[in-house]
Formats: C-alpha cells, structure tokens, sequence
C-alpha cells in the first residue's frame, strides 16, 4: 500500500471508533433525508405487478426435411 492509503486505513479505523464508542453523537444528513424521502414518494408510485412472459406455444408443423 502506498504511505497514503495507509494514512486513509487509519483514518478510517479512528472514525469507525469514534462512531461506535458509546458516548458517539448520532449524524444526520439533511440533504440525504430529503433525498431518501423523494425516492421513497417515486417507489411508491411505481408497479410491481409483474407478469412473468408467456413461452410462446411450440408449432407443430415448425420443422425441416433433411436429405441425407
């Protein structure tokens, strides 16, 4: 690893502490709650009734003359 994404692991590691200790302040992001509750409206609005494709019904004169 480069001396640079080691530094990033460490970073990462200190952060991950931080955010699990049991004194850690709960984060809230604003724009992604917004963001959450704009797709959560679009999903709602969407169907999910999904039909599965019929096969398409085999023809009984779908064949070929071979010569030998």
């Amino acid at each position: 690893m480069t001396p640079e994404q080691v530094e990033l692991e460490f970073a990462h590691m200190a952060f991950d502490k931080k955010a699990n200790s049991p004194t850690a302040e709960e984060y809230n992001d604003d724009e992604f709650e917004q963001w959450n509750r704009e797709i959560d409206e679009i999903d709602s609005k969407l169907s999910y009734d999904y039909k599965p494709r019929q096969a398409p019904q085999p023809d009984p004169n779908d064949w070929e003359d071979v010569e030998p």
